[in-house]
């Protein structure tokens, strides 16, 4: 099993970078997807990254425009 600069597994370090951006907010998430894209040598784990902060700016899109239209309804 492949394992991280830090020494566990790739699969748990992705998967801990899913729920800090379910938990930890963008700060915290874009802190440790820049610590793997600048320092890890796995190509997986780095689009894993990429992949979760992608999700967390699709649905705070989704979340803005979805606020929008009782402002839509209300004019």
């Amino acid at each position: 099993m492949e394992k991280a600069k830090i020494g566990i597994s790739v699969g748990l370090f992705a998967a801990a970078v899913y729920l800090l951006g379910v938990f930890g907010g963008y700060v915290v998430t874009v802190l440790v997807a820049g610590y793997v894209l600048l320092k890890e040598d796995s190509v997986w784990l780095k689009k894993q990254c990429i992949r979760t902060v992608a999700l967390m700016l699709l649905f705070s899109v989704a979340y803005g425009l979805l606020g929008l239209i009782p402002e839509f309804f209300s004019i």
